[in-house]
């Protein structure tokens, strides 16, 4: 009830900002009353057009919940046709690509995302964990020493670093990206 309420609040607000938000949670509403059909559909239609990558990720993210994988992935892939510059988009394929254990394609797409995007956290993070996860740790820091130098606000970069320093034993190195921070 109340969240027809504030459906009902949102919708009498005028300006596309309010109306995507009561989509999006009339759409929520819909999945959480295991009305997946109807809730994918309104959100499929948000999605319509130039809406933001992000929309367009929900219908992925609810699709990939649902355990609909290949559904997902041919969603992706269409929109990507159309769009085919949204980075947004592209960093989705590139993480649909890892979990369906096509690293080589993800981990290109990902590193031509970092080339464009030089100052994005988020392909960082993944290429990160693609090559940890293939045991290629040097090639990790690597890249991970790299995307601090050239991004030196990111946050979740510098915590990783110092993670890294803390397992190879340097913790002075660790100690002072801490601080640095703790300061911020």
């Amino acid at each position: 009830a109340a969240a027809r309420g504030a459906i009902a609040a949102l919708e009498g607000i005028e300006g596309p900002e309010a109306a995507d938000r009561a989509a999006a949670l009339n759409a929520a509403l819909l999945l959480g009353q295991q009305r997946f059909d109807e809730g994918v559909a309104l959100l499929e239609e948000r999605a319509e057009g130039d809406a933001p990558g992000a929309v367009v990720l929900d219908v992925v993210r609810t699709r990939l919940q649902a355990g609909q994988v290949e559904e997902a992935r041919s969603y992706l892939r269409t929109r990507l046709e159309e769009r085919p510059e949204d980075p947004t988009l592209r960093f989705a394929d590139a993480v649909l690509q890892m979990a369906s254990g096509e690293t080589e394609d993800a981990e290109g797409a990902l590193r031509d995302l970092i080339e464009e995007f030089p100052e994005a956290e988020a392909p960082v993070r993944q290429l990160y964990g693609l090559l940890v996860n293939e045991d290629r740790e040097a090639e990790a820091r690597e890249l991970l020493a790299t995307a601090v130098d050239r991004i030196p606000g990111a946050r979740d970069l510098q915590l990783l670093r110092a993670a890294n320093f803390e397992a190879e034993g340097d913790l002075e190195s660790a100690l002072g990206i801490y601080e640095t921070l703790y300061e911020q």
